[in-house]
């Protein structure tokens, strides 16, 4: 994605026309990675939750995710397995 300004340059439009048009289709404005530092609640859940999941809910994109992870050393996020450890883990006796 580029910004409004670059695709109203190799559009020949407005950038204001290029406003208007994203807004209508509901595309978010770009924003590079620069721009928008990571903070301490994204810090934070990062390898709690699938690196797909939390980019969403970042609006990162998943390579992002994954290489910030990766860079500061946090695990991949893995499901638990569910396992049982007995009849006692069941409320047996």
């Amino acid at each position: 994605m580029a910004p409004d300004a670059q695709l109203a340059r190799r559009l020949g439009r407005t950038v204001s026309a290029v406003i208007n048009r994203r807004q209508k289709l509901g595309v978010r404005k770009f924003q590079s990675q620069a721009a928008r530092p990571w903070t301490p609640a994204e810090f934070a859940l990062l390898g709690t939750l699938p690196d797909r999941q939390l980019a969403r809910r970042f609006y990162r994109s998943y390579e992002a995710v994954a290489a910030y992870r990766l860079k500061k050393g946090i695990a991949a996020f893995r499901h638990p397995h569910k396992t049982v450890v007995g009849d006692s883990f069941l409320g047996a006796t």
